[in-house]
């Protein structure tokens, strides 16, 4: 969406939406350019549109039925709970920072994290962030979440992370940041498995990232769905393995 109301927060005066939204400037009238965007959500649409002088009803009636809905979007978001389990279990319920906005229905992962800081909890066991078409963009705020939760198990499967490009791919990249964030989760003594399963990462294309990787990441690394791959497949290794008889 395009809608310039998307670059508004709750904390966002009325004063900004008026400017971006010039025919609700008369609005100004009954709802003064000091309010918040949260303000408003408090009061009853029907009491907007009844109390409304005569000249104001029909525009106030397009603001209540075109722009609150938008804005009541953002403070369900806001309300997403957080699982008082020892599962975090965000699959598919979590969007990218990239679709950050009142257009997204799901909290974006950088909302998530600055959640997850004001919220307490116990040892959580599991954090699950699989299926939410989450990018190399967003790979700092998982980190920030899983530094926050410290989890046995976490789950990234079927996201679209990459990180660099091997030479191969005819798509390089200077920017190793995903590729440094991963090994910085690999080394998070609470940490037991990271599943990378069904990423771009995790593909013969970034064999470069694996060979980076030490001994102790690769012990906690998922990256094929199941040994059934492997032996249906016939996989066999492109990466340098130490046996640890020869050490």
């Amino acid at each position: 969406m395009s809608d310039t109301t998307l670059d508004l927060t709750l904390e966002s005066k009325l004063s900004e939406f008026y400017e971006k939204k010039k025919k609700y400037a008369n609005l100004q009238r009954v709802l003064p350019g000091e309010f918040t965007i949260e303000d408003v959500l408090q009061m009853d649409p029907r009491d907007l549109i009844n109390d409304a002088p005569g000249d104001l009803k029909i525009i106030m009636r397009m603001f209540v039925t075109q722009e609150l809905p938008v804005f009541q979007i953002a403070l369900k978001k806001l309300q997403t709970p957080i699982p008082m389990t020892s599962d975090f279990d965000f699959q598919g319920k979590v969007g990218s920072s990239l679709s950050k906005g009142f257009g997204s229905k799901r909290i974006t992962i950088d909302e998530l994290a600055a959640k997850i800081k004001t919220t307490e909890f116990d040892k959580i066991e599991r954090l699950t962030l699989s299926c939410n078409n989450l990018s190399d963009q967003d790979i700092s705020y998982v980190f920030e979440i899983v530094k926050q939760v410290k989890p046995t198990v976490v789950d990234l499967s079927q996201n679209r992370f990459h990180g660099i490009q091997s030479k191969w791919s005819g798509n390089q990249s200077n920017d190793n940041a995903l590729d440094n964030f991963i090994r910085e989760i690999l080394n998070i003594n609470e940490v037991k498995y990271v599943n990378i399963v069904l990423n771009p990462l995790a593909s013969i294309d970034r064999k470069d990232f694996f060979d980076t990787l030490t001994d102790s990441q690769w012990g906690k690394l998922i990256f094929v769905p199941t040994s059934s791959w492997l032996i249906a497949g016939a996989w066999k290794s492109v990466v340098e393995v130490k046996n640890p008889s020869q050490e």
